[in-house]
C-alpha cells in the first residue's frame, strides 16, 4: 500500500510540471481561435492543478517521511546484529523516539518493523526517556528491583506520586524490564538541541546483555550510530 501511494505521488509531482502549459496553451488556443471552450474543462484542470499542487507542497514531507524511518530501522537493525545470538532470550529491544512540543513518540523499533497507533507516548518528565532529555546525557537505569511488580510498587509512601512520573499504562507497557539505557539524539547546526532519543532496553539485568565490556564500551559503541541517527531524525522535519 505505501509503494503504491509513493509511486502516486511520484507520478503527480511529475505530471506537476505540466500543468501551467496546459493551462496556458487552452488559454491561447481560446484566444487566437476565438474558441469557446467548455467550462468543464477549466474546472478539471483546476481540480487536478489542485491536486497536484498540495502533492509538490506535502509529498517531500511524506517522502522524507517514509525514507527516514526505513533508515532509522536499518541503522538499528545493522547495530543489533552486533550482540550474540542468544539476545533473543533476553528479549533485547531497541527504539528512537522523537520530541516534538515536549512528546516522545516512537518512529522506529527493532526487532519490530511496523509501529502500532497504540504506541505509548512519554512526556520529558516521564521514564528514562525523558530523564535523557531534561539531562542530555545517557541514561543506564537497573529496574530489576522493580521488574514484574504492580504499580502500586512504585507509587511513593508519603506523597503517593510514581517513581519516574510513569502512568500505570505505562508501567504495564515496561513492567517486564529490568534494565534500560536512554541516549539523547542531539541535532546537527548552530543551535543543537536533543530532538530525540535512542532506547535500548532487556529483561535481563545490564551485566548480562552488555557483557566483560561494561556501559563504558556499549556508550563508546553508541556514539557514532547516534550522530547518524539524529541527521535522520532531523530530516524529518
Amino acid at each position: 500500500m505505501k509503494d503504491h501511494l509513493r509511486q502516486m505521488f511520484a507520478g503527480l509531482w511529475a505530471g506537476a510540471l505540466w500543468v501551467n502549459a496546459i493551462i496556458s496553451t487552452l488559454l491561447l488556443v481560446e484566444r487566437t481561435y476565438l474558441t469557446a471552450i467548455p467550462r468543464w474543462i477549466f474546472v478539471i484542470t483546476l481540480v487536478l492543478s489542485s491536486i497536484m499542487a498540495l502533492t509538490q507542497t506535502f509529498g517531500p514531507m511524506l517522502v522524507r517521511s517514509h525514507f527516514a524511518r526505513d533508515l532509522i530501522w536499518i541503522l538499528l537493525e545493522d547495530f543489533m546484529t552486533g550482540f550474540p545470538d542468544d539476545r533473543q532470550n533476553w528479549t533485547l529491544r531497541c527504539n528512537v523516539m522523537r520530541l516534538h512540543k515536549g512528546i516522545l513518540t516512537t518512529v522506529a523499533a527493532w526487532p519490530e518493523r511496523t509501529m502500532s497507533s497504540k504506541d505509548i507516548t512519554w512526556t520529558t518528565q516521564q521514564g528514562c526517556c525523558g530523564l535523557a532529555v531534561r539531562k542530555n546525557m545517557p541514561i543506564v537505569q537497573d529496574l530489576s528491583a522493580y521488574s514484574g511488580k504492580s504499580y502500586d510498587y512504585l507509587l511513593d509512601q508519603l506523597d503517593g506520586l510514581p517513581k519516574w512520573g510513569m502512568t500505570r499504562e505505562q508501567w504495564d507497557h515496561t513492567r517486564d524490564l529490568m534494565s534500560i539505557i536512554s541516549v539523547p539524539l542531539v541535532s546537527v547546526g548552530v543551535r543543537p538541541q536533543v530532538i530525540g532519543v535512542l532506547n535500548f532496553d532487556a529483561r535481563v539485568t545490564l551485566e548480562v546483555w552488555l557483557g566483560s565490556g561494561g556501559t563504558e564500551a556499549f556508550l563508546n559503541r553508541v556514539q557514532i550510530i547516534r550522530r547518524v541517527l539524529a541527521i535522520t531524525l532531523q530530516t524529518m522535519g
